[in-house]
């Protein structure tokens, strides 16, 4: 299925696309387009220009966005477990309400992004730069943040085995004060 033919079936009402989708090595740019409540789950985005794209309520379980652009991506309340988004880069994105359960968002460089009430369990966000983040209420329960900067806004996270970026453990639900760039040195 080409890029054409995945919105002209979804403009045709269609939302089941679940295994259907590899655009592997495609240049693919979905740029402000609106997928809500699509099913993409096992989807290979790599490497796609998402700047934008509507995703609220998607289930994208077992996809492949590592690289990806999504400066301004809306995935409200979508399923993200077990999707690869390491290396994923942008801003302004919001990922509130969201289920990002066993993600991997190693090396992802993000700024100003919300992941406001999302579930982070087991989530791997080692090296992630998450400058200006929010992560009000989110629950970073068993998540790795090994060697994460730049994240201000977590005060309000849920906290409980939770790998800190220092390599600390923390189990609290008071927030942690995150490391600045400065304090690593970097």
């Amino acid at each position: 299925m080409d890029q054409d033919e995945l919105l002209r079936r979804y403009d045709d009402g269609e939302r089941n696309f679940a295994g259907l989708v590899n655009f592997s090595g495609v240049d693919l740019d979905l740029t402000s387009v609106d997928l809500s409540e699509a099913d993409l789950s096992r989807a290979n985005l790599k490497g796609a220009i998402l700047q934008g794209v509507n995703l609220s309520g998607a289930n994208l379980s077992g996809a492949n966005l590592s690289e990806a652009s999504v400066e301004g991506i809306e995935l409200i309340g979508a399923n993200l477990n077990s999707t690869n988004l390491s290396g994923i880069h942008g801003g302004e994105a919001t990922f509130d309400n969201a289920s990002l359960v066993r993600a991997d968002l190693s090396g992802a460089r993000l700024y100003q992004c919300r992941f406001s009430g999302t579930n982070l369990t087991g989530a791997n966000l080692t090296n992630a730069i998450l400058r200006y983040s929010s992560f009000r209420n989110a629950k970073l329960t068993n998540a790795n943040l090994t060697g994460a900067v730049d994240a201000q806004g977590c005060s309000d996270a849920i906290l409980h085995n939770t790998v800190m970026p220092d390599g600390s453990i923390r189990s609290d639900s008071t927030g942690y004060e995150w490391l600045q760039t400065d304090d690593l040195g970097r």
